[in-house]
């Protein structure tokens, strides 16, 4: 039977709560393995609620890829033996998208993708069920149930060995998978840091071309106005040429009088032999 996932009036106290034996927090999920060991020990204790975008300390920090958590939380019920029945539903808080899983507690002791069997304790720890049970969970899983404990004890034995082989080459396909994840984001953010670049450098092109035409701008008006000054001064000088050919007819007279008197006094010393 699946637990009831709170309402979303009580969803805020709900998510404040700490971590217990029915209730687990993830910020997020990178790894489904680690978050099916959870989802066998809640179905061990059970039943539980895992909850995706809260971080014990910090509270609430939302979801970012909501598909993909999804799809890496059913995968992570998948590896769990046999699967326990999961109901997912996205909420919003404060605008950021938690993940809420319920986990039925239902069908008897769950094996975890690494063998292990165990369920929740009150602070929220995993601890091992008691030897037999895990044992005896192992043996219904591989169908061995009631069969002599050689029997038993080999086939759980290969069915380890089987579920190991398959995490590595499971782990081997995650860490691939990562790796082309980060080279992808790695590759987008060199193109764009390559984009900013060209930009910058677009902008500074235009920078350049608005301070060229501003100094082409400055030497014009200086120009102008040296301009303005010479045209200034010219027309002083022409002011001063009109005022010395009005001032030249008087000059030439009162020169021309003088001359004449003097002459003409030289002239009759000479006539009346007055030395």
């Amino acid at each position: 039977m699946l637990p009831e996932l709170p309402r979303d009036e009580n969803l805020r106290g709900f998510l404040a709560g700490p971590e217990d034996e029915h209730l687990e927090f993830k910020s997020s999920i990178r790894d489904p393995r680690s978050v099916a060991r959870v989802l066998a020990a809640l179905a061990n204790s059970g039943g539980g609620v895992v909850a995706v975008g809260v971080h014990e300390r910090q509270g609430v920090v939302g979801v970012e890829d909501v598909d993909q958590t999804e799809d890496r939380l059913l995968a992570a019920a998948r590896l769990v033996a046999p699967p326990p029945e999961v109901h997912v539903e996205r909420r919003e808080v404060d605008g950021r998208t938690v993940i809420l899983a319920a986990v039925s507690g239902d069908g008897g002791p769950r094996v975890a993708p690494d063998g292990s069997v165990a369920r929740r304790a009150p602070d929220g720890r995993s601890i091992p069920l008691p030897v037999p049970v895990a044992l005896e969970a192992l043996a219904r899983f591989t169908g061995t149930a009631g069969a002599s404990d050689d029997k038993r004890d080999r086939a759980v034995l290969e069915e380890l060995l089987n579920r190991l082989s398959r995490m590595d080459a499971h782990q081997e396909e995650e860490i691939r998978r990562a790796s082309d994840e980060r080279t992808a984001a790695a590759r987008e953010r060199a193109d764009q840091a390559e984009e900013r670049a060209t930009a910058a450098e677009g902008r500074a092109e235009a920078s350049e071309e608005r301070a060229i035409d501003a100094e082409q701008r400055l030497l014009a008006r200086s120009r102008h106005k040296e301009l303005r000054h010479w045209r200034d001064e010219m027309r002083g000088f022409a002011a001063e040429a009109r005022r010395a050919r009005g001032c030249w007819p008087t000059l030439a007279g009162w020169f021309g009088s003088g001359v004449a008197g003097f002459l003409l006094g030289l002239l009759a010393r000479e006539l009346l032999g007055v030395g």
